[in-house]
Parts: structure tokens; sequence; C-alpha cells
């Protein structure tokens, strides 16, 4: 399928030219006398590059430009401007703005098909590279949501099963059926919070409301439910003076801080007791809240790409260790909008420890 390519300039004469040029090398080609009918055309045409003359009436080729770059389904299309020859100012203010070239008038008939050519084919390179990564992340959705949400749910099918064929079993065994549900349940509820939060932070939809937040309260209740309602090894670890003020989204620090638990106690050894101990320590500035573990660790390759979204270490579908992938990279977009940062510090096969470091007031 041919190109298309959407020409603008003032110009009628030059307009032609490049129009005629452009389709002897069997490019579609659309035109427009100004910016203004440029955006027009935009409204039901998608083109794969846009050639603009910099100075036009009623709307330049600069101002054009910013306007198709607000639009986030044409903002990756290329841009080459038309200048004249002595305007380097023109030229380096295009390209310090963002525009993919120029070309300077007079030019020649080869000069602008080669340059035409060249963003075109890296255009389509980046394209092809962003549907890969696309098709991953749907791939990763697909395997690690699905694998989340079949073990739950298989669950509470079961003992729900169970318990409406025989509504005569002890009552203790009925108790132990109707909290390894509720407990299903949770795990369930937790992994869609968690998806949804992911997808409302990265789209910047999510309300964010910093307050004074004391820290030591906050773990303390989070280490108390932890090993009232999952049983595992949970120890917390404060310093005996009294710690600092932080300027915090309660929801989400709380959010950002049971991911790292949930992370520490999930990825244990074979064999071996999940635990995880919660700390924190506070610098002239900050903040930091770590999670260590005992766990599997991280080998060199993968600490560059535990903050990816729904990134897993393995992410089959037999993979050994739950978890959608999220939890990690909304630690990071927790940290992100607070200012602050995540720390991780691993060796394979010796547990890791992840720290949460925010701002003081």
């Amino acid at each position: 399928m041919s190109k298309q390519i959407l020409i603008v300039d003032d110009d009628n004469d030059i307009l032609q030219v490049v129009r005629l040029a452009l389709q002897s090398a069997d490019y579609q080609v659309e035109t427009a006398q100004d910016g203004l009918g440029a955006l027009k055309k935009l409204e039901h045409y998608q083109p794969d590059l846009i050639v603009t003359d910099y100075n036009m009436p009623y709307m330049s080729g600069d101002v054009l430009f910013q306007m198709v770059k607000q639009d986030p389904k044409r903002k990756t299309i290329p841009f080459i401007f038309l200048t004249a020859k002595d305007d380097t100012s023109t030229k380096v203010q295009s390209l310090q703005n963002g525009a993919t070239d120029y070309i300077t008038k007079p030019f020649s008939k080869d000069e602008l098909l080669a340059r035409v050519a060249t963003h075109i084919a890296y255009h389509d390179t980046l394209k092809d590279d962003f549907q890969q990564k696309l098709e991953k992340l749907r791939a990763d959705l697909l395997n690690n949501v699905s694998h989340e949400l079949r073990t739950p749910l298989a669950v509470i099918m079961g003992y729900a099963g169970v318990l409406l064929e025989d509504m005569h079993e002890a009552p203790d065994m009925q108790l132990q059926f109707m909290q390894s549900i509720q407990k299903a349940s949770l795990r369930l509820k937790k992994v869609i919070e968690n998806l949804i939060f992911l997808s409302k932070a990265q789209s910047g939809q999510i309300d964010y409301y910093p307050q004074p937040l004391q820290v030591k309260p906050l773990l303390t209740s989070l280490v108390k439910y932890y090993r009232q309602n999952v049983g595992d090894e949970i120890v917390l670890n404060l310093p005996s003076q009294p710690l600092p003020i932080l300027g915090a989204d309660h929801k989400m620090a709380q959010i950002a801080i049971e991911q790292l638990i949930d992370n520490a106690l999930k990825f244990k050894a074979k064999g071996q007791q999940a635990s995880a101990t919660v700390s924190a320590l506070a610098t002239e500035t900050e903040m930091q809240i770590s999670v260590q573990d005992k766990g599997i660790g991280l080998s060199p390759e993968y600490k560059t790409l535990i903050f990816e979204p729904l990134s897993q270490a393995d992410g089959s579908s037999t993979r050994s260790y739950g978890g959608t992938g999220a939890g990690l990279k909304i630690v990071q977009l927790v940290a992100d909008m607070h200012n602050g940062r995540i720390e991780v510090e691993s060796r394979e096969g010796e547990g890791s420890t992840f720290t949460l470091a925010l701002p003081l007031i």
C-alpha cells in the first residue's frame, strides 16, 4: 500500500513541484495551502509524513507542528520543514522543537525523495517496534492475569462446591472452607484493584492528595494485618527515636508498601517459610521504608526488567509464583508521584531488599 503524504505550502508552484515529485515515486499525496487547511484535512486523514513550509499566512508550519503533536493519534507523524536557504535560525528552531528534518529551498527532486524515503522507513521501524511491544504486553496481560485469576477462582469454586454438596461437614471443616474462600476472594479483589490503579496511574487519571503522614502507625497496622490474615513471618524493625512526618497520599503510600510486602512473601525459595522484615529509616530529607526478604533473589539481567508493567521473571502459565507483575510498577508510579524513588538490592539465591524513599515535609 502506498504511503500517504500531506504537503502544506502557500506557494502553489512549490506545492505542485513537491506533489509531482512524490507522486512520481508512487506516494499518495494530499495538499493544503496553509496550516488551517492542513488541520481540516487531518480531521479525516492520517498521513505517514507531513512536508510543510515554515512561513505561511494564517498559521505557520511551526504552529501546525505544535498542534498536530498535541493530538495523541497523530503526534508520531514525522514532519519535514521547507525553509529558505539563509534562514539558519528557523532550521535550528524547527529541529529543537522536535521536527524530523528540514529541506532548504531550492531543492532537488532526488534530495526530496531521499529524505522522505528515509524518514518514512524510520517511522515504520518505530511503529513495528511499538507493535511488537504492544503484542508482548498483551501476551503478558493474558498469561499473568489469567493465571492469577484462575488459581483463587478454583479455590472458591472447589470449596463452595463441597459445601453445597454436603452441608453436613463438621463445623470446624466448614469454617476452614469458608476461610479459604474468603482468602481467595480477597486475593481476587487485590488483583482487580491493582490493575485498575495501574491503569489510572499510567493515564494520569488517579487522584493525588498528599497530607501529613505518620509512618509508624501505618507500618504497625499493616504488619499486624499481615500476621493475622496471611500467617507468614513478618518482622517490624523501627528505630527507638520518633520518626518524622511524611508528606504523602495516605492511600498511595499504603498501596505501595502492601505491594512490597506481598512481593517479599511471594518469592520465597522452595520449601522455605515466607518471611519479610519491614523497616523505616529517616534521613534529613527523606523517609526510607524498606522490605527485606530471604527469598530467591534476582538475577542481574532481571533487575532491569522488574519495573516493567506486567513483568514476571517467569511469564509462562505454569510458573511457580503468582502475581500479575503489576506490583513493582505500582510502587514505582507511587514513588514518582511523590518525587521519591524505589531502589532494589538483591543477590540471586540470597533475597532482596526494596526501599521506597519518600520526601519529608
